[in-house]
């Protein structure tokens, strides 16, 4: 009655209903929605046959329901990229744990009929990837049929990124569960084999590149074999196997002849990630200087190649190389602790040209005068301000950059979603004696190009976030 109800208001009303459900309903109803026979049931019936879209909103709030058992929390995430390596803020919500007896039911119930799950509603991809996400959050019990459950998630044939990012997960999860166990050596021996694969599919592309450049959009596995290479690299540490020269060949390789969009999309995020796996283990990258000399050849190749792609036409290139350049930044900067004990001519000094064009993607990514109404798109926006500022407050790009910010605190009173990153920027920036000049310059400059009345608007975001910190 609760998925009935929800769907019909989604469709009546034009909203996410069953968002509206999780964060304000279930949390009251505690463990009432527990009843896991009952959810199985719910799911493996013939209720859905006939009304596909009532199927995905019972499969998303099944998936909801299992994380809120499972972590105590609605948003709480898994993360076993590299990111949870770099990123402290990406750790897991202890705000609420549930007691284990909850956790045990839900475990014993939940991993006999996922896999029936998957099978049952394959062909409704929508429905599929929200049950994709289930294993992650209980894959750390060891009562859990690691075998079969790995077998059917390499089994998938992932129909969208997202689907293949979530078969990820589970299977990196999987791995790190059992990785010291003696029980389950032979299903590392097994994944371990599943990546090999994946590694040897990638380099068998970057071979038909160099014999067949001209051809590369037009391979038939290329989109797939990236694809997968990418995600795989995102979650798995192959900075000992053979792709570590495989993804900078085909990096160098496109950038010799630009001919494929899918390996700008893919193979430079891929660069970064191999990049993020070496300074993981910085001790032992330290102790080799032939390992340190190929890093810093790496990084310079990535770095002009995303120089390069942040002028490129396309938008989507552009996009990506901007995200991945501010990572970079980060990264390589002369006060960062993540090559802290490597030498300094590794470290990236932004030339005036990169940063030119880092401001005028900032500037198309994040329109200052476009207020969102959907939250994905505010959210995404959020992100790219986010990194820029992070440049900005950490010294690696001038201060003077700043003028590209200011135009957003035009928005500060009128909607605020950009405030939190704005108000942290001048906080960050506040003990620099260059931000008054640089403010006055900016907004003669703002008045002058815009007019009176955003300048106005701008003035008042500002000093409303330098008047709450007084």
């Amino acid at each position: 009655a609760v998925i009935k109800f929800l769907h019909s208001s989604e469709v009546s009303l034009n909203c996410s209903c069953t968002a509206v459900f999780l964060e304000i309903m279930l949390p009251k109803a505690g463990f009432y929605l527990s009843n896991w026979k009952a959810w199985i049931t719910l799911l493996t019936g013939d209720m859905y046959q006939g009304t596909p879209d009532l199927a995905v909103n019972a499969c998303q709030l099944f998936t909801s329901v299992v994380r809120y058992t499972a972590t105590g929390s609605l948003t709480s995430k898994v993360f076993l990229s590299i990111d949870e390596h770099f990123h402290s803020e990406n750790e897991t919500n202890d705000d609420k744990r549930v007691d284990c007896n909850a956790q045990e039911q839900m475990t014993c119930i939940v991993q006999s009929s996922i896999i029936e799950l998957w099978e049952k509603y394959e062909i409704n991809r929508e429905c599929l990837l929200p049950l994709l996400m289930v294993p992650q959050y209980f894959c750390y019990n060891s009562n859990i049929d690691f075998n079969t459950l790995s077998l059917k998630i390499m089994a998938v044939k992932p129909h969208s990124e997202a689907e293949l990012e979530e078969m990820m997960i589970n299977l990196a999860c999987i791995l790190k569960m059992i990785n010291n166990s003696q029980e389950w050596k032979y299903l590392v021996t097994k994944i371990e084999q599943y990546l090999f694969d994946v590694a040897q599919n990638f380099l068998q592309i970057v071979r038909e590149m160099v014999t067949n450049p001209d051809q590369m959009d037009t391979m038939n596995k290329l989109s797939s074999v990236l694809m997968i290479a990418h995600y795989t690299l995102k979650y798995f540490d192959m900075s000992q196997t053979e792709m570590r020269d495989g993804v900078f060949q085909a990096l160098s390789l496109h950038v010799a002849n630009n001919k494929s969009q899918l390996v700008k999309v893919y193979v430079a995020p891929m660069c970064l990630y191999m990049i993020e796996w070496q300074l993981k283990d910085l001790p032992s990258l330290i102790a080799s200087n032939d390992r340190v000399a190929k890093l810093e050849q790496q990084v310079n190749d990535l770095v002009n190649a995303l120089t390069r792609f942040l002028q490129a036409t396309n938008s989507e290139t552009r996009t990506m190389a901007f995200k991945v350049l501010c990572r970079l930044l980060e990264l390589f900067c002369a006060t960062s602790e993540f090559i802290k004990g490597l030498p300094s001519s590794i470290q990236i000094r932004p030339s005036r040209l990169m940063c030119e064009w880092l401001n005028f993607n900032l500037n198309v990514l994040v329109p200052h005068n476009v207020t969102y109404t959907d939250s994905q798109k505010f959210q995404v926006a959020a992100k790219h301000l986010k990194r820029y500022c992070n440049l900005l407050s950490s010294g690696i790009l001038d201060i003077s950059y700043l003028s590209s910010v200011l135009p957003h605190f035009s928005l500060y009173l009128k909607d605020g979603n950009y405030n939190g990153v704005l108000r942290k920027l001048i906080e960050e920036l506040s003990s620099n004696a260059s931000l008054p000049s640089i403010v006055i310059y900016s907004l003669e400059n703002i008045n002058i190009h815009l007019g009176q009345s955003p300048c106005k608007m701008i003035a008042e975001g500002l000093a409303h976030v330098l008047f709450s910190q007084l």
